[in-house]
């Protein structure tokens, strides 16, 4: 059986059911970057019916990932200096080597809070190249 816009419904429904919210969950893969249109259709269950009533919502759940947390390095004669936002749950961590196996080796000096920033301060490398990251503390 296919329904057309001239289809009636299977059944007529009773004063609770017609005021029943009926919901739906669709997959945002559906909807496309831009306009989207979404069309509804409703069928009374006979030609001589004399009500009708319709609403609609669509509402959405936005998860916005938060800003990526920076690293502030100055580097002045003889001192590193290292500072990141007071709020980041983050350890400092370095290595001397970006090639395979890169193993990052906690910094184990504690930072000092300054102005809304954790701050370290470290004597310059010598004659290497050093890196510096934030890692997520563990838990």
């Amino acid at each position: 059986m296919s329904i057309t816009y001239t289809s009636l419904a299977v059944k007529a429904l009773d004063a609770w059911d017609e005021n029943a919210w009926l919901t739906q969950t669709i997959s945002p893969e559906l909807l496309l970057s831009g306009t989207n249109v979404l069309a509804a259709e409703i069928h009374q269950a006979s030609v001589t019916s004399s009500n009708l009533s319709f609403d609609f919502e669509l509402g959405s759940t936005v998860i916005v990932p938060p800003a990526p947390t920076s690293l502030r390095i100055v580097s002045t004669s003889g001192t590193v200096m290292l500072a990141y936002p007071a709020s980041a749950l983050f350890t400092l961590a370095t290595t001397t080597n970006l090639g395979p196996p890169v193993v990052w080796l906690p910094i184990p000096l504690a930072p000092v809070l300054s102005n809304g920033f954790w701050v370290i301060s470290l004597p310059a490398p010598t004659n290497r190249s050093t890196y510096y990251r934030l890692q997520k503390r563990r838990s």
